[in-house]
Formats: structure tokens, sequence, C-alpha cells
């Protein structure tokens, strides 16, 4: 994919806001010099205002502001504007005005973003060791992996660090299902099967050891190659599967849950380091409020998604052997865990610590 400069999606993403028309997808062009120079020179310091630092924090959203997700980063600014007594303020752009999930944690890298939330597309780009956590079937809920994510805070705060990141808390999403116009009751049944996978190693890999035929294609070509048969099926969080409405090219809902996955929320160090411990105290308290918020709603949207799909005259599946589908993937699992290094062995020993309570 082409790197978008994310000046010219900055001053983009703010004109589409003041008319009111939404978020939308920016095109690549090169922004000029003089821009550049002004957004590197906006976070070079910042202005006290009483306890807290002045400044506009600019917070970037690849999803729409109606998901849980986007609730959580509104109820963020509310508060953080408010309890800063409006030192600081928020420029919210939400549903991917900014581009794709690594044009956002690339915009971070530079310094153009100030927040942002990530899975694998996003600060897998630089700690390719978080993209153990979304190996199939690693757990069960989202309980699983909150526990995983608290155990290995530390170790994943200090890898952010080295590139350039902040670890300030997470989201989660999921599961991941498979939608498909082929009915799916057995691991046999996806044999053959031309299935839609992330371009991440992790999903290809896992997919093909499945038995399906792993296609890598941007999200943005699914809705059509569902209904021209270029695939018979995509994996995906439910609430990718209803904003955009690829149930409208299916026929079931495959309740496997190969994934469960954590969104990183981060922000970027330098300007991180360039506020006060009391910014940084209340930027962290917001957050986790966020996280709080994200984490009620998550369930109540789940079973909204589950029931649209049905009122759509989809059939939910439930797998007679689930079990035979937990151990085709255990090889991938361990060898992308080992390709991973340190970390990600680490994340994966505590993955099976967590399997085996």
């Amino acid at each position: 994919m082409k790197k978008k400069i994310l000046c010219t999606l900055l001053a983009a993403a703010m004109v589409f806001s003041l008319a009111a028309c939404g978020a939308s997808d920016t095109g690549n062009e090169n922004a000029s010099k003089e821009t550049e120079e002004a957004v590197s020179q906006k976070n070079e310091g910042v202005e006290s205002a009483g306890d807290y630092d002045k400044i506009t924090m600019r917070v970037g959203n690849i999803y729409n502001e109606s998901t849980t997700h986007g609730q959580a980063l509104d109820l963020f600014q509310q508060e953080i504007e408010e309890k800063s007594g409006g030192a600081i303020t928020v420029d919210m752009y939400h549903g991917g005005s900014l581009g794709s999930e690594q044009d956002h944690i690339q915009a971070q890298k530079e310094g153009s973003v100030e927040l942002i939330f990530s899975g694998t597309a996003g600060i897998g780009l630089y700690v390719p060791a978080t993209a153990v956590f979304e190996c199939f079937y690693a757990f069960e809920d989202i309980s699983q992996i909150q526990e995983a994510v608290d155990t290995l805070y530390d170790d994943l705060d200090a890898a952010c660090q080295a590139e350039g990141f902040k670890l300030l808390g997470c989201f989660f999403d999921g599961p991941r299902q498979i939608l498909s116009n082929k009915e799916i009751t057995n691991i046999e049944d996806l044999k053959g099967l031309k299935l839609r996978a992330p371009g991440s190693n992790i999903y290809v890999n896992s997919i093909s050891a499945l038995g399906a035929q792993a296609i890598s294609m941007p999200l943005g070509d699914v809705y059509t190659s569902l209904q021209t048969g270029a695939i018979d099926a995509m994996e995906g969080t439910m609430d990718t599967i209803t904003q955009q409405k690829f149930y409208e090219q299916g026929k079931y809902i495959i309740m496997d849950s190969h994934v469960f996955q954590p969104l990183f929320v981060t922000y970027n160090l330098d300007a991180w380091n360039a506020l006060s411990a009391d910014t940084q105290n209340l930027i962290l308290e917001c957050v986790s409020d966020a996280e709080k918020l994200q984490l009620s709603l998550h369930d109540t949207a789940l079973e909204e998604e589950y029931t649209a799909c049905e009122d759509a005259g989809l059939k939910i599946m439930e797998l007679t052997d689930r079990d035979k589908w937990i151990e085709a993937v255990k090889e991938t699992s361990a060898a992308y865990a080992k390709e991973n290094g340190e970390l990600g062995q680490k994340i994966y020993s505590v993955i099976q610590d967590i399997q085996n309570k």
C-alpha cells in the first residue's frame, strides 16, 4: 500500500468535518514542505495552563463513531476537555478519515497524530510480536485476553516505547467469525473453501492449516468478491460484517470464534515525554474510563450484530468438531510465536498458562 502523507490527510479530514459530510477515505497526495514544518512545530513545546499543559491532541479512529470504540473515544474527548478545564482540546478523526490502520500508525510515528488505537495491522508493523495475541483459538472470551494483556503490560509498553510509542491502554474486539456462502459445520467442509484473509501471516497460515484456501485482499474488495464468487467466505469481527454490510452477500455465520483481539491505545512517545506528569496522569485516567465504557458496550453491540445478520436471512451455524479446528492450528501458532522472538514466545507462554487453568 502506498504511504499516505498525513499532513494532507489531516487537512482533508478537517474539511470533511466542517462540511458535516462524515468520514471518507483520503487520496495519496504530497504535502507541501511548509505544511510538514508547521505540523512538526506544533508539538515541539507545550504551554502550561494551570496544572495541565495547554495542547490540542489529535486522535484517530479507523472505525465509525457509532461503534463501541468510537463511543469510547467520544467519552475520552468529553472527559479530558472538561477535567482539564479546557486546557486540553481534542481534534477527533472518526471513521478512517485519516486512512487505513497502517496510515494511522505511521501518522503517529511521524507525530502527525498523538493518540490512536490499533491491532496487528497497526502497532504490529512496529512490534510484530503483538500479532501472537491473534493466534487462532488462543482465547475463549475477552476476559482471557484481557488477563493476558494485563500480565504482559510492562513488556508490551517497553516494546512500544522502543519503537517510539507509549502504551496507554487497550480496547478489545471479537470474536472473529466466518461469513460464508457455503454451509460449514465441520473441518472437512473447509477443504478448498476460498476464504478471504487479512495480509498478516498468522491469518494466512492458520486458515491454510485449517484446510481452506487463504486469499489475501483489501477489505474494500470483499463485498464485490463475495458477490461475484471470487471468494466463498470472509472472516472478521461482527461489527465489520455488519458495518460493511457483508451479510448482504453471505448465507451463513460460522461460529468458530477463532480470534479475540487487543487494540492497543498508544501515544506518540516524543509528544508524551513533553507533557507534565499531571497531564499524563489525566490522559491515563480518561483512557481508563474509555476502556471501561468500550467493554461495557461490547456484549450488547455483539448481540445486536448477530440479530442484524439473522434478520437479513443468514443462518447462524455452530461447529460440531471445534476441538479438531483447535488442534489443526497448534503447530502454526507455536511456530509463529517462535518467529517473533523472546516477546512472541513470552506472549504464547502466557496464553498457554491461561488455557491450562
